[in-house]
């Protein structure tokens, strides 16, 4: 299975060790499923764990230790050629243009505007049901 994960999801992940945002995060690390990336997507991450109301939740040893593990486990793309405008907040249509240019089966989001997008290019589903989704998958191997 092969996703697009919103940076908001990764800062959970980083913010929250013991979180449902770090195991899904942890498991892609782990190969449990192909996640994307892109110059814009790790600028955008680095840009937010660098914000300091940020950087008070997480040392930036683990904040580096993590941010190194994201793009070590990932399958790092081109930012996309094409980026139609269909979101709300304009700063998201890139993730939609990466998910549709690289075949992925979900971009996984905790941003209402994406999730409530009514008619979008690829399947944008939350980070709850990407993870109920990874606990099915483990079951069935």
């Amino acid at each position: 299975m092969r996703v697009v994960l919103d940076p908001n999801v990764l800062v959970s992940a980083l913010i929250t060790p013991r979180g449902r945002a770090r195991q899904v995060v942890q498991a892609g690390i782990a190969g449990e499923y192909e996640y994307v990336v892109c110059p814009a997507l790790l600028g955008e991450l680095h840009d937010v764990a660098s914000r300091p109301r940020i950087a008070r939740l997480v040392t930036a040893d683990a904040s580096d230790r993590l941010l190194a593990d994201i793009r070590g486990g990932a399958r790092s793309e081109p930012d996309p050629a094409e980026i139609p405008l269909i979101c709300p907040d304009p700063d998201d249509d890139y993730l939609v243009a990466l998910a549709v240019e690289v075949g992925a089966d979900h971009l996984v989001s905790g941003d209402a505007a994406l999730l409530g997008l009514k008619h979008p290019p690829v399947s944008i589903i939350s980070l709850r049901t990407f993870a109920d989704l990874l606990v099915d998958a483990r079951q069935v191997e």
